[in-house]
């Protein structure tokens, strides 16, 4: 008695190579993981850096147009900003940036001698898990095409 197994190994072959060529381009988790990232900058803004931004003074809201305690809030102008729209927005398919052209950003971000640091644009643990599960999605999606 015998069992036998043969490979259509074109096929199975050209399935490979178009794997491999798919696997080449991360254009599609790029692009999922700065959709997630802008995301959890808003949340980021919307909830004082998760917490761990300094508070404001009480001279800094007097001073604000409407008195508002939100921080990095005064207009929305560098939480509108921060985004993959075109002007900052590059895309390949190994590099993705997203950012703010807002020029005042960067001393928000990271602070001055007068002001605290309140990094808003970063990637923490929690997002570099989330990151790489979006990766692993991607994989196994080609992975089940073929």
């Amino acid at each position: 008695m015998r069992l036998s197994i043969s490979i259509n190994d074109g096929e199975v072959k050209r399935k490979l190579a178009k794997l491999a060529e798919d696997i080449g381009d991360f254009k599609t988790p790029l692009r999922r993981s700065g959709i997630y990232m802008e995301r959890k900058t808003d949340q980021r803004f919307r909830s004082g850096g998760f917490g761990k931004w300094e508070k404001l003074k009480p001279s800094t809201i007097r001073r604000r147009r409407k008195g508002s305690s939100s921080i990095l809030q005064d207009t929305g102008r560098l939480k509108q900003s921060v985004t993959s729209s075109p002007d900052i927005y590059h895309l390949t398919k190994t590099y993705l940036r997203i950012g703010t052209t807002v020029k005042y950003a960067k001393y928000h971000q990271n602070g001055t001698r007068h002001m605290p640091a309140r990094p808003f644009l970063l990637i923490d643990e929690e997002d570099e898990r989330k990151i790489k599960e979006i990766f692993s999605r991607w994989v196994e999606e080609l992975v089940a095409k073929l």
